[in-house]
C-alpha cells in the first residue's frame, strides 16, 4: 500500500482509561451506579447487545454532572452509542431536559429509537419532538391561500426551485397533502417544498394571534406540538430552536435545568445565526400582501410603499451582492430600511389596539403581529451592537441582509450557562469550542472517548493524486470518471458529498450518464425520501451537499464508498468567517479554517463506518490531503484508517468490502 507519507504513520486515537471506580470523587457512588445498571438494562434488550466500555464511561461522567452540576464536553467518536449515553442518565436524574441536535435525523433517531428503547426497560421517560411554529402547517393560513396561482403571482413568486415547478403547483400538491397529515410537519410533506410555498401555509410565532383567538386553534398542529412537549420529561428540538428561544427572552420552550446540545461541533455557527436578524425583500413583500387584505385605512396604499420598499432592498442586496459589497450598512441600504420603516410605522399607526376576533379582527391581529416584529429587526439592523457584524448573503433570488454576533461566547455566558447544567457531544469538538462559546473553565470538564470501531481493517483513505487542479477544465470530467470506476467497483452503494450544489449537479449528470446503478441526486425529493430510496435499494448512490454531512445514519452494506469533492474550506468571502479571520490576524488559517475544515471533513468520513462489521473506502477526490503542508492536522482528525493513493488497491478493496 502506498501511503500519503511514510513519516505519517496512522494513530490510534487516545481517549480516558475506563475506570472501575474513580469516579466517586466526581459525583456519589449510587447515582453513578444507578446510571451504570440502567443503562445495562438496557442495551442487553437490545438486538445485538453488546458491552461498550466507552458508552459506560461517557453515562458515568454524564451522570456526575448532572448530580454535581458541572457543565461537560464530550467528544464519542462513532459507535461510542452517545445517544443513549446521556439520555439514560437524563431519565434517571428527575430535571427537565432540552435536548438540542443539529440534525431532523438524529431527533428522529432519539424520538423513534432511542426513547422507546429506554422505556422499554422499565425507566419512565417521556419525550416530545417541538419544532419552531413556522415548520407546522397552519390552517389558518392554509384556509387564507385561496387560488395558489393568485396567490404565488401576488407575491411575484412564480418559479419554485425544486426544478421548474412553480410555487403555485407547490401550494396544490401542499393543499392536498393537508387533507391526510397527521401531523402538519413540513418534514412530511414528501418532497423539498420551496421557502415561498411553505410560507403561504405557515406561521412565524410573531405572527400566531394565540389559540384561544384562532378558529382553528383546537386542531392547530403547532400547538399540539408545543402541549406535549410541557407535558415531557425530555424535549427534542433543534439548535436553531433553541437559539430562537434564547433570541425571544426564552419564551418559546419550557423551563428546563439541563440542556444537551447533540452534534455541538458547529454550535457557535448555529447560535450565531439564531441569535441574530435576517431580513429579505420576500419578508417584505408577505407584509405588504397580509397588510393590502388587513381591512386598515389606507391599506392599500400601506402595502404599495412596502411592496416598494421590499423592491428596493432586494435591488440594493443584489447590487450589493454583483459588486462583492456584502459586509456593513451603506447609504442605500440604509435607506431602504428607512422606506422599510415608514412602511411599517405607518401600518402600525392603522392597526391601533385590536379587539377580540372576529372577521377582519383576527387578520388584523395576524398582521399587527408581524407588523411589530418587523419593525423590531429593522431597529436592530439599524442599530447593531458593538460585536455584532451586517452583512449580505445569498444569491440574485433570495438576498438576505443579516446581522450576527461575531462571538457569541459572551451573550451565552451572561443569559444561559449560569441558569442551567449544560452536556455537549459530538464525534467532532473542534480545538477550542468550549473557549469560544463561553463555557466558564472553572465549571467544565472534557471527556474523549475513542470509537469501538476497527477503521484499520475494516476501511481505507483513498486520495487519487493524479486528478487534475479543481480549476481546471477538465477537472468535473476527471472526477465523474474517477467516481463512476468507483461506484461501478462497489455495485452503487455510495454517498457522495459536495461542497457546492453547482458541482453536485454537473458531476451528478456526468456520473449518471456513466454507471449502470441508480443516481439520486439532493433537490429531486426531500431529504427523507432520498434517504429512504437510498437504504432500501443496496445499488442506489446519492449525490448530496452539506446538509448530508452529518446526522446520516446508513449502517450496513448500503453504504459501502463516501466519496468527498474537496477539503470543506470556508469560501474566502464568507462575512463571518473574514470577520474571525480578522480577528485572529496572522494565525487565522491555524485557528478559524483549518479547524473548521478538519472538523467537517471528520464528519463526512464519519459516515462511512456506523458499526462493527461494516467496510468500505472514503474517497477524497482533492489531492491536498496527500500533498498540502497541513495535511497532518486533517488526517489526525480522521479515525486512523490505512491510507493510499492507488486506484487498483481501492477498486480491489471495494469489491472485496461488496463480495
Amino acid at each position: 500500500m502506498r501511503t500519503f507519507d511514510p513519516d505519517e504513520a496512522v494513530e490510534e486515537p487516545q481517549g480516558d482509561e475506563l475506570p472501575a471506580r474513580d469516579l466517586a470523587d466526581e459525583a456519589t457512588e449510587g447515582a453513578r451506579d444507578a446510571a451504570l445498571a440502567a443503562l445495562r438494562s438496557v442495551t442487553e434488550a437490545l438486538a445485538g447487545a453488546e458491552h461498550r466500555a466507552g458508552q459506560e464511561l461517557m453515562a458515568a461522567r454524564v451522570a456526575s454532572a448532572l448530580h454535581d452540576g458541572h457543565d461537560l464536553v464530550v467528544e464519542a467518536g462513532t459507535g461510542v452509542g452517545k445517544s443513549l449515553a446521556y439520555l439514560v442518565p437524563v431519565a434517571l436524574s428527575g430535571r427537565r431536559t432540552v435536548v438540542a441536535t443539529a440534525t431532523k435525523a438524529l431527533q428522529d433517531q432519539l424520538f423513534d429509537k432511542e426513547v422507546p428503547s429506554i422505556r422499554a426497560a422499565g425507566i419512565g421517560l417521556v419525550a416530545a419532538v417541538l419544532k419552531g411554529r413556522q415548520n407546522y402547517l397552519c390552517l389558518q393560513r392554509l384556509s387564507d391561500v385561496g387560488t395558489p396561482t393568485t396567490e404565488a403571482l401576488a407575491l411575484g413568486d412564480d418559479v419554485g426551485t425544486a426544478g421548474a415547478e412553480g410555487v403555485a403547483s407547490q401550494l396544490r400538491r401542499i393543499v392536498a397533502w393537508s387533507a391526510t397529515t397527521t401531523t402538519g410537519e413540513r418534514d412530511d410533506v414528501g418532497f423539498e417544498a420551496d421557502p415561498r410555498a411553505w410560507a403561504r401555509v405557515s406561521m412565524p410565532a410573531e405572527e400566531c394571534p394565540g389559540a384561544d383567538r384562532c378558529p382553528h386553534g383546537s386542531a392547530c398542529f403547532a400547538e399540539s406540538a408545543k402541549q406535549r412537549a410541557e407535558a415531557a420529561d425530555v424535549i427534542i428540538v433543534n439548535a436553531a430552536l433553541y437559539g430562537a428561544h434564547l433570541s425571544t427572552g426564552r419564551t418559546l420552550l419550557p423551563a428546563h435545568e439541563v440542556v444537551v446540545f447533540d452534534e455541538a461541533h458547529e454550535l457557535d455557527a448555529q447560535l450565531s445565526r439564531s441569535l441574530g436578524v435576517e431580513l429579505s425583500a420576500s419578508r417584505l413583500r408577505i407584509v405588504a400582501s397580509m397588510a393590502r387584505t388587513s381591512g386598515v385605512d389606507d391599506a392599500r396604499a400601506i402595502a404599495d410603499e412596502l411592496a416598494a420598499a421590499a423592491e428596493r432592498l432586494g435591488s440594493v442586496l443584489r447590487d450589493r451582492l454583483a459588486a462583492s459589497r456584502s459586509v456593513g450598512l451603506d447609504p442605500a441600504t440604509s435607506g431602504a430600511l428607512d422606506d422599510a420603516s415608514r412602511a411599517t410605522d405607518r401600518l402600525l399607526e392603522q392597526l391601533g389596539s385590536t379587539g377580540m376576533p372576529g372577521g377582519a379582527d383576527l387578520r388584523k391581529l395576524s398582521v399587527r403581529g408581524a407588523a411589530i416584529h418587523l419593525r423590531g429587526d429593522l431597529v436592530r439592523l439599524r442599530d447593531p451592537g458593538g460585536d455584532d457584524l451586517i452583512f449580505v448573503e445569498g444569491s440574485d433570488r433570495s438576498a438576505t441582509l443579516v446581522r450576527a454576533p461575531i462571538e457569541v461566547g459572551p451573550l451565552l455566558s451572561a443569559t444561559l450557562w449560569r441558569e442551567v447544567t449544560a452536556v455537549l457531544c459530538s464525534a467532532t469538538i473542534p480545538d477550542g469550542l468550549e473557549d469560544r462559546l463561553g463555557l466558564d473553565a472553572s465549571a467544565r470538564q472534557r471527556l474523549d472517548v475513542p470509537s469501538p470501531f476497527d477503521y484499520r481493517s475494516h476501511s481505507l483513505l483513498y486520495v487519487p493524486t493524479h486528478l487534475p487542479d479543481r480549476r481546471d477544465d477538465v477537472a468535473e470530467d476527471a472526477m465523474a470518471e474517477e467516481l463512476s470506476v468507483l461506484i461501478e467497483a462497489a455495485g452503487g452503494r455510495t454517498l457522495a458529498l459536495f461542497t457546492s450544489r453547482r458541482a453536485l449537479e454537473k458531476v451528478g449528470a456526468k456520473v449518471r450518464d456513466r454507471v449502470t446503478t441508480p443516481v439520486l441526486l439532493q433537490g429531486e425529493s426531500s431529504r427523507a425520501t432520498l434517504l429512504g430510496q437510498f437504504g432500501d435499494d443496496e445499488a442506489t448512490s446519492l449525490f448530496a451537499t452539506m446538509g448530508f454531512w452529518q446526522g446520516v445514519d446508513v449502517p450496513g452494506r448500503t453504504l459501502s464508498l463516501v466519496a468527498i469533492d474537496r477539503l470543506p474550506f470556508g469560501r474566502p468571502d464568507d462575512p463571518m468567517l473574514e470577520a474571525r479571520r480578522v480577528r485572529a490576524g496572522d494565525g487565522a488559517f491555524s485557528t478559524v479554517d483549518l479547524p473548521r475544515a478538519s472538523m467537517l471533513l471528520a464528519q463526512g468520513v464519519g459516515r462511512l463506518i456506523r458499526t462493527a462489521t461494516d467496510r468500505g473506502v472514503v474517497c477524497v477526490l482533492d489531492t491536498r490531503l496527500a500533498t498540502a503542508r497541513y495535511r497532518g492536522t486533517l488526517l489526525r482528525r480522521l479515525p486512523p484508517m490505512r491510507r493510499t493513493t492507488s486506484r487498483d488497491e481501492a477498486v480491489s478493496f471495494l469489491r472485496e468490502a461488496t463480495r
